[in-house]
This record gives C-alpha cells, structure tokens and sequence, in this order.
C-alpha cells in the first residue's frame, strides 16, 4: 500500500499524478522522475474496486532492474504494460473511507506516454509512442 499523501492533498486539492515518491501538481516530465531513470511510463491506472482512474508514473532503472532479476526491461506491449506495472493504486475513499482496493493492485488502463534516456541521446528524454497504448480486454485492463 502506498503513502497517504492527505497533509499535501488537504491543502492542494488532488494531484495531476502520482508516483512511488509523492504527487505532482505540475503537468507530468520525465525530468521530474528519478535523476537514475532510464525508462518512464506515464500511465493511467485504475482501482479494482471503486473503478476511480489515477495518473502516474512509473520509473525503472536498467542496471537495477538487471541486477535483480537477471534479465533485460520488457517494455509495454498490446497486450500488456511490460515492467511497467504500478502495484497498488494511490490511497483514496470511496463511500466516505479508505477504499479496499487500495490493497490490492490496480489494472492499467493506457500507457500515455513512454520515455527513455540513455548515452545515445546524451541523456536525453527521447519519447517512444511505440510504446504506448490503450489496454481493452484480457491483459492489465479489466475488460471495458
């Protein structure tokens, strides 16, 4: 389950996105991500249970994720988000308290947008819509 962000959301009102460090009320950049991100999927997401959908972003580290599992980044397809996964969806209510499905992992809807950064492009963000996708059906979706 991820962190309850309601000290800032109390105060802002609800964010344009989230990721695995907080909430971003600027419109999304990779530039925000994680200065080690090699790959990042801005994604919209959506609870199991209430069915609420969430903007947010996804970053992995290719040495890291190497190092870990053995094995190279599978990257967004047509059928599914690849290593791009969000896990949990962001704290929320539903009905007046904390929605159940913020326990469980939520379905990905779209990737909207996919970027990677490496020497060939001087580190640069570079965008990939090849990577990019709306999922309906079987697979990370949930059937709508």
């Amino acid at each position: 389950m991820l962190p309850d962000y309601k000290d800032i959301t109390s105060r802002l009102g609800e964010p344009l996105w989230y990721d695995g460090r907080g909430v971003g009320y600027d419109p999304f950049r990779p530039e925000m991500c994680d200065a080690y991100a090699n790959y990042v999927a801005f994604a919209e997401v959506k609870c199991q249970v209430c069915g609420r959908r969430f903007s947010v972003a996804v970053e992995v580290n290719k040495y890291d994720w190497l190092n870990s599992f053995g094995r190279e980044v599978q990257f967004p397809g047509a059928a599914d988000e690849g290593d791009f996964h969000y896990g949990d969806p962001p704290k929320h209510e539903a009905g007046g308290s904390l929605c159940p499905g913020v326990t469980m992992s939520c379905t990905t809807r779209k990737i909207i947008e996919f970027w990677v950064r490496d020497t060939s492009t001087g580190y640069r963000w570079v965008r990939k819509s090849e990577y990019e996708f709306e999922y309906r059906g079987e697979g990370c979706g949930d059937g709508e």
